[in-house]
């Protein structure tokens, strides 16, 4: 299980972010979805 602690009140959390603590692999396409 991954976890981590912010040590402060407003952060923002990026796509790199998530990337190192889940350890996923990145082949540089994008993905995206339009409402």
């Amino acid at each position: 299980m991954h976890t981590f602690h912010i040590p402060c009140e407003e952060c923002t959390i990026t796509l790199e972010d998530v990337q190192l603590q889940l350890e996923l692999p990145v082949d540089g396409f994008v993905l995206t979805r339009s409402a």
